[in-house]
């Protein structure tokens, strides 16, 4: 792509007579509520004969926080990686890569990641390269362009359609070159083409294709609704205990797995239980693993009034299951592939303890075992009424 030479060598914005100048067009682009596009994303790498290419679903909706002009889903498939995603909504980001790769960060637990030395701008959640192909991000790049002088830029405006081109130079060095074609006045997003280091041996070409979404309509983003899309990485790749820590006073999730017994033993969220319940989450490949039972086992029977007990296993084998807790003990529950329960509680690490109160809500969680695991249990139930 190239700008007209007389604007690049001045280095100064020019707008044909009847263009909108680029604060306007921005304010077209963020004024959406809801934007459901799928996107083709293309990269073309030096030397490469093929792109490496991306097909993407965004969703972003609006309006957000000081966090991020909007919260958003991405959901991409690619022939390297596989389906992978990132989500930001309230103080909360998601990445998958596709392959085993699972991260998390919220900003009540560490706000730095989403505001390195206190600016924003370097968050986490701005920076995510499928977000910022979002309407609301290109809105704030355009601003930025406007008022920043290393930016030389034409708009063309024909027939509903608008072309902005130019150039970011900085130091005398051309840093890239960039074109936006944008329908509708400049509300809508056609395609883009992005040239780094143009000319250059690491020159690299990002052309992106926009398209009216398949489905309509932004989902209403939480936890629970990337759980609900994508299980598989919760399941198997999760490394952060944020989300059972944050269980505190939350009514206990809803679960349902197979008892060593054969028989199938269900909660319902918002419900009660008969009495306050100790719930294991418990994997039999740990070492140890036994003795944790043990140590629940002596902590809740030295409990003076009545308590319960749910020992539940991630994975399916009943007779490794059996070799470590043998005979079921009274007001004892032993669950079978309880993986669910594990991932939707957010369970990272096991043993992950779980106590609740007989109305339903959790009054406390422990993770890990340690020498004072059986006075922990015995303080912790306790006070779990």
């Amino acid at each position: 792509m190239k700008c007209s030479s007389f604007i690049i060598c001045l280095g100064l914005p020019f707008m044909a007579a009847a263009a909108p100048a680029l604060p306007d067009i921005a304010a077209r682009l963020a004024g959406h509520d809801c934007v459901a596009t799928d996107v083709r994303y293309e990269v073309y790498l030096p030397g490469a004969s093929n792109p490496i290419v991306y097909d993407v679903e965004l969703r972003g909706s609006a309006p957000a926080d000081s966090l991020s002009p909007c919260n958003y889903l991405a959901r991409w498939d690619t022939p390297n990686t596989g389906t992978g995603f990132s989500a930001y909504f309230d103080g909360n980001y998601y990445s998958y890569d596709g392959a085993s790769r699972f991260a998390e960060y919220h900003v009540a637990d560490d706000p730095i990641p989403f505001a390195p030395r206190g600016k924003h701008v370097g968050g986490i959640q701005r920076n995510d390269r499928f977000a910022r192909l979002l309407p609301q991000f290109i809105a704030e790049d355009l601003r930025a362009m406007a008022s920043d002088t290393a930016y030389a830029y034409t708009i063309d405006e024909r027939d509903d359609i608008i072309d902005i081109k130019g150039r970011e130079t900085r130091r005398g060095f051309v840093i890239k070159e960039f074109e936006y074609r944008m329908a509708d006045g400049g509300a809508s997003l056609l395609s883009s083409e992005t040239v780094t280091s143009p000319g250059e041996t690491g020159e690299q070409i990002i052309t992106v294709t926009y398209a009216p979404a398949a489905g309509s309509g932004c989902p209403e983003l939480s936890e629970r609704t990337l759980i609900n899309l994508f299980p598989t990485p919760f399941e198997k790749y999760r490394r952060d205990n944020f989300s059972l820590e944050s269980l505190r006073g939350e009514a206990m999730p809803e679960f349902s797995a197979r008892t060593i017994s054969g028989e199938r033993h269900s909660h319902i969220r918002g419900e009660g239980f008969a009495s306050p319940t100790v719930i294991a989450i418990l994997d039999y490949n740990v070492g140890a693993t036994d003795k944790v039972v043990a140590d629940l086992r002596e902590a809740v029977a030295s409990i003076p009034a009545a308590c319960d007990l749910i020992l539940a296993f991630t994975g399916n084998s009943t007779d490794a299951i059996e070799r470590i807790t043998g005979t079921v003990q009274p007001g004892e529950t032993i669950l079978v592939s309880a993986r669910s329960l594990a991932r939707d509680c957010g369970v990272a690490d096991t043993p992950a303890i779980i106590f609740t109160r007989t109305d339903g809500s959790v009054a406390d969680i422990h993770v890990g075992r340690n020498n004072d695991l059986k006075e922990i249990v015995i303080q912790k139930a306790t006070m779990a009424r």
